[in-house]
């Protein structure tokens, strides 16, 4: 649990710290926009402080730090748009999907409560994000090839290892240790892991379907496009 904690740490600091990069160019007529990421950033807080407090509540302690791609992706977007798409639809979404399945993934009561409290702030971002995102095909049907190519640069870092990726050995092995019920039961873990990879991907696609980009299935990379059901 440390190890997983550990990287959710590095996620939520990052989730919290890129909107407030970006509250100084909110135009004063669109002051919700601004009052949401002000939320936002209140509870990326919360979680960073309840996913370290955790990392080290049994003397675990915080460890193996990824490299980090796929979250300076989210830091360096020079765009609004892109910034939502990339943090609010896909990485936060791939993040709320692992929430949802905390009753496997906790091994107390405790942990439950942090992962089902942790998703009902993940789901108002992610409705934010795709909000933004539909709005931003409806009125500005040009961009949408450019959103396709911020996430075809996000799901090849997203897919390469580093901080925030659940395939990260170290954090891939915690996953299937604690889905599995133990390091003995690392084999059940691991189908259990297919799943939630599988429920990943599958959630992204359908957040992006809604918000009109359902093409983005004829362009996920392989790494992605093998867990995704058929249309």
């Amino acid at each position: 649990m440390c190890q997983l904690a550990t990287m959710l740490t590095e996620v939520e600091f990052i989730a919290g710290d890129v909107p407030g990069q970006w509250m100084p160019f909110v135009s004063a007529q669109d002051f919700e926009a601004g009052l949401f990421l002000m939320t936002q950033i209140m509870d990326e807080a919360r979680h960073t402080d309840v996913f370290r407090k955790r990392a080290l509540a049994n003397g675990g302690g915080l460890l193996a730090q990824g490299a980090g791609l796929g979250l300076r992706t989210l830091i360096e977007a020079r765009d609004f748009t892109e910034m939502s798409v990339l943090m609010h639809v896909q990485a936060e979404g791939f993040v709320q999907s692992m929430f949802r399945m905390g009753e496997l993934i906790g091994q107390t009561e405790a942990d439950k409560r942090i992962f089902r409290m942790s998703a009902q702030d993940e789901s108002r971002h992610l409705a934010f994000g795709v909000m933004h995102l539909k709005y931003v095909l409806d009125t500005e049907p040009e961009r949408r090839e450019e959103i396709h190519h911020y996430l075809d640069k996000a799901e090849g870092d997203a897919a390469g290892g580093g901080s925030g990726d659940v395939t990260f050995p170290p954090v891939f092995e915690a996953l299937c240790i604690l889905l599995g019920g133990g390091v003995d039961k690392f084999d059940e873990g691991l189908q259990k892991f297919l799943l939630l990879r599988k429920r990943q991907i599958n959630e992204y696609v359908h957040r992006l379907t809604v918000a009109g980009l359902g093409d983005r299935r004829q362009r996920l990379g392989p790494l992605m496009a093998q867990f995704l059901d058929p249309a």
